[in-house]
């Protein structure tokens, strides 16, 4: 009987680590229901190396945008967050960020990521039409956290998949 749960303990354990906390993270399901925002939306993947990203992406249109969706969490424990994203003709990587907030709303505060700043900063390092990876860390303060993908005043449009968010082993 000891075996039988210390299995049932190591398996729960397991597969905690290895959920996303994101819900349709990769935009698989043809749209972006499961995200909110504003000026966004789930695009058909028909020209950016579908091979990878798969058939559909997230879109922050032209100009300013978002992206962002609340998940639950357990005060005190690290997450890691990684996706990919890529910027469509866009020669200014100022005010386009990723940040996670303590809170559903979005009204608190951003929290501290693992690169020391509350900010994780979306530069187009491969050019514009070029795929980029983004990872960072941070330490939830609340039980439902938000992460929001933003994009300022008169910037191109902006493409996002595989958002995931992962208890850090």
């Amino acid at each position: 009987m000891k075996k039988i749960t210390f299995l049932f303990t190591l398996l729960t354990v397991s597969f905690s680590f290895g959920q996303n906390e994101i819900s349709n993270g990769n935009f698989e399901a043809g749209d972006a229901s499961s995200w909110s925002g504003y000026k966004n939306g789930a695009i058909s993947n028909d020209s950016y190396d579908a091979a990878t990203y798969g058939s559909w992406l997230g879109q922050i249109e032209n100009s300013d945008g978002s992206l962002f969706q609340a998940f639950t969490s357990t005060i005190g424990t690290t997450y890691d967050v990684t996706f990919d994203y890529l910027w469509i003709n866009n020669g200014n990587a100022t005010d386009m960020n990723v940040t996670i907030k303590g809170t559903a709303s979005g009204g608190a505060p951003n929290l501290t990521l693992s690169n020391g700043s509350d900010t994780y900063p979306l530069d187009n390092a491969n050019g514009p039409y070029n795929w980029n990876s983004g990872s960072f860390s941070f330490v939830a303060t609340t039980t439902i956290s938000r992460i929001t993908f933003f994009k300022g005043t008169n910037r191109a449009p902006f493409r996002l998949d595989n958002v995931s968010i992962v208890v850090a082993p």
